[in-house]
C-alpha cells in the first residue's frame, strides 16, 4: 500500500455517503452536524468499558471511536488521516474519502460506531 498522500492543491473531499446528500443540497455542508452530540456514543463506550468487554471488532475500531468522541484528528503511523475545516472533516485524498464513505453502512460514523458498541453489549447480554 502506498503511504504517500497526494493532493492536487485544489480539491478537498468530504467523507460521507449519499444518505445525507439531500440535506447537504438543501442546507449546505456542515449546517447539520451530528458530531456535536456524542452523548449516545460516549454512553455506549462507557458501558463497554464498564463491563470490560473485549472483542476483535473493538480492537479494530477503538482508535477511531476514541478520536470521534474526543473530536480529534486521526493519525496512523505518523500520517494525519483527516483534516478539520470549520467543524467538518475533509480529506485531501479522493480515494481515502471514497473508502471512508463506503465503510459507513449507515451513512454516519457516529451511528456506525454506536451500532458496533451496541452489538457488543447485546452479544455479551449487558444491554436489554
Amino acid at each position: 500500500m502506498n503511504n504517500q498522500i497526494t493532493w492536487n492543491g485544489k480539491s478537498f473531499w468530504h467523507c460521507t455517503s449519499t444518505i445525507f446528500l439531500d440535506s447537504i443540497r438543501e442546507t449546505g455542508l456542515g449546517t447539520i452536524n451530528p458530531s456535536k452530540d456524542l452523548k449516545l456514543l460516549k454512553y455506549l463506550y462507557a458501558q463497554v468499558q464498564k463491563f470490560n468487554i473485549s472483542a476483535q471488532v473493538l480492537d479494530i475500531h477503538r482508535t477511531t471511536i476514541e478520536a470521534t468522541m474526543a473530536q480529534t484528528d486521526l493519525e496512523y503511523n505518523g500520517l494525519k488521516l483527516n483534516f478539520r475545516h470549520d467543524g467538518i472533516y475533509i480529506s485531501a485524498s479522493q480515494q481515502g474519502a471514497i473508502i471512508y464513505a463506503c465503510l459507513n453502512k449507515v451513512g454516519n460514523e457516529i451511528l456506525e460506531k454506536c451500532l458496533i458498541l451496541l452489538s457488543l453489549l447485546i452479544v455479551e447480554g449487558k444491554y436489554p
